[in-house]
């Protein structure tokens, strides 16, 4: 498993008086209280600070305000992180709870866990960028020839890529989260990968859903990504090949009209549920030696991504085309597969990593978050 680097740069120094959100660095979810995000933050003793909200206090970790002022200490990390220390000594957390994207706070079970990390933000400066990776067991980092517990992706090697420069900030935000990273790691694993999903599922072989549009509001509502990285269609395409899956079941024009446009009725969801500046790089589908049959549906599949990205460039939306399948079949000879030959290798992942880096570079070719 990658080991997180260890950056050096430490957070900015509060300013006495200012107004700051307070963003967690494993969720993304904001601190609330009285329906607010932004507090002014008040020196009332050696490292210690109030979060005033007008002629009130916000008392913590319940987000209840009162009437006199309830002090914190707020401790300076590395990588502009900080770490909040109740009155007991208890690092302020959010655990997760709840479906609401308002933090829900906690008193921390592990001071040295990303959860008791918080971003802060002065008013009018730019907030953390939040990603979030949505797809399938690709996305979840399946991968045959390692381990369960190593299926990590391509997630951590592209947060390092985002920590190359020490001054972003951005949070991989999502309810999947195999590992947890360290207060000082620049490593992280949140995402919405889910093994045997697709955009769409029209054949309901499980009692649940499989298909990952019946989720999008569950996931963006809770987290409000501003970048979403997607890649989706390796399940769209098997189940299309055939009932039991990967039968030799060629694709029909109809057939492929068919499957793109539950494809883009996925993605029209999408954008309807990112602010109004948000972002999607859209990934190609990865290629398969599993079966002919099967690779042709991908590559056929995947002549729509490029297209609908065109079509989102020229609707000024925020988007770019991650042409992973390209990157992955370059890696190795095997064409960056493990050896069940759907899902990615170490070097297949870290194409992917590359190739999701180099479209968000396009996006955002300066710091983001700072």
């Amino acid at each position: 498993m990658l080991v997180s680097k260890k950056t050096v740069k430490p957070a900015p120094e509060i300013r006495d008086g200012a107004v700051y959100s307070f963003m967690n660095c494993d969720t993304g979810r904001k601190i609330h209280a009285d329906g607010r995000t932004e507090f002014t933050v008040a020196a009332v003793g050696d490292g210690e600070y109030a979060l005033r909200l007008g002629n009130a206090y916000v008392s913590l970790p319940d987000g209840t305000l009162a009437g006199a002022p309830a002090p914190v200490k707020i401790v300076p990390l590395k990588n502009s992180r900080y770490m909040i220390l109740l009155a007991d000594g208890a690092a302020l957390c959010d655990d997760d709870a709840g479906e609401s994207c308002q933090a829900s706070l906690a008193p921390a079970k592990s001071i040295d866990a990303i959860e008791c990390c918080w971003y802060l933000t002065e008013q009018g400066r730019p907030e953390p960028m939040k990603i979030m990776p949505i797809g399938d067991s690709i996305t979840f980092g399946a991968n045959v020839d390692v381990p369960e517990d190593e299926w990590v992706g391509c997630r951590p090697e592209l947060a390092e890529m985002f920590a190359e420069n020490p001054d972003n900030r951005f949070v991989f935000v999502g309810s999947m989260k195999e590992h947890n990273s360290g207060m000082d790691d620049t490593v992280l694993y949140r995402h919405e990968g889910h093994g045997g999903w697709m955009a769409d599922d029209i054949y309901q072989v499980n009692p649940e859903s499989r298909g990952l549009i019946d989720y999008l509001d569950q996931f963006l509502g809770k987290y409000t990504p501003d970048v979403v990285l997607t890649q989706v269609g390796t399940n769209d395409c098997a189940f299309a090949a055939g009932p039991s899956m990967y039968e030799e079941v060629p694709y029909t024009d109809e057939s492929m009209a068919a499957l793109k446009a539950r494809w883009n009725g996925y993605m029209d969801k999408l954008w309807t549920l990112l602010p109004a500046d948000g972002a999607i790089i859209v990934a190609t589908v990865p290629p398969t030696t599993r079966t002919q049959c099967f690779d042709d549906w991908i590559n056929e599949f995947n002549k729509e991504i490029p297209a609908a990205v065109a079509r989102y460039q020229a609707a000024g939306r925020k988007s770019e085309l991650a042409p992973t399948n390209r990157m992955i079949s370059d890696s190795t000879p095997e064409r960056g597969l493990c050896s069940d030959q759907v899902h990615l290798s170490a070097k297949g992942y870290t194409a992917m990593a590359t190739a999701y880096y180099q479209a968000f570079q396009k996006l955002y070719p300066n710091t983001i978050g700072r």
